[in-house]
């Protein structure tokens, strides 16, 4: 696949890109969003979507749960969410990104506003337990110190500068990326959950499944154990 541009030559370059290295990457770069109505979109991408929903990691979880739910729906011919549309509407933009449909258009939101980095965050560690891929099994803390790997947390970056210079509209009083009220609203859709309480019984039945999604999801952050596999997202304002 040939990306469209490369950071480090481009009109914005990634404050964290290594210039001598001059990699390829789309991180912070712009796209618009795509044109087709959302139902002739799922009809022309159906095949794709579907084997995106069905990925899953060596762990057992679902790489995008997300769009693995709003399929389902799709599939069951069931109204969707709000949930259910951001999933789609993300992946359908991240497939036409690939395929060339889209291109970089920095008209609404500049280059570089939005964008992702990582850091490893030592007050928090992978695992505490000598078996990472079943943190339920024990509660003996006996992981040897030094395999005791800080945790790696994905942010999204927010540069407030470019936020409150964008205009938007020309109403009155005017409008920008910074709104007035000074609220901004932002969300990510791939974090994964500390999911440390057991699946639990009867995981073929949907009922089951999701009376045990619930649970887990509920019990998870108070059991006092890990989850190695969790994936926490946070954003960070520049």
């Amino acid at each position: 696949m040939q990306i469209q541009l490369q950071n480090n030559s481009a009109a914005w370059k990634n404050p964290n890109a290594t210039p001598a290295i001059n990699g390829k990457s789309n991180n912070g770069i712009v796209y618009p969003s795509y044109s087709a109505a959302r139902t002739s979109a799922i009809s022309t991408y159906r095949t794709q979507l579907e084997n995106q929903a069905r990925l899953v990691f060596p762990n057992g979880r679902f790489a995008n749960e997300p769009l693995r739910n709003a399929m389902q729906q799709v599939i069951a011919n069931q109204p969707l969410s709000m949930a259910d549309n951001s999933a789609i509407d993300t992946a359908v933009c991240a497939i036409e990104i690939l395929n060339g449909t889209l291109t970089p258009n920095s008209t609404k939101i500049p280059h570089g506003t939005i964008y992702e980095t990582s850091f490893l965050d030592s007050r928090q560690i992978q695992s505490i337990e000598n078996t990472p891929t079943d943190p339920a099994v024990t509660q003996d803390y006996r992981r040897s110190l030094e395999q005791r790997q800080p945790l790696e947390v994905r942010v999204t970056v927010l540069d407030i500068d470019k936020l409150r210079l964008k205009r938007i509209g020309s109403g009155s009083p005017e409008e920008f990326l910074l709104p007035n009220s000074g609220i901004i609203y932002a969300t990510r859709d791939d974090a994964l959950p500390d999911l440390s309480a057991q699946p639990g019984l009867n995981q073929n039945n949907v009922q089951a499944q999701k009376k045990n999604t619930d649970r887990r999801n509920l019990i998870s952050p108070t059991d006092y154990k890990l989850d190695p596999t969790r994936r926490p997202k946070r954003h960070y304002a520049d």
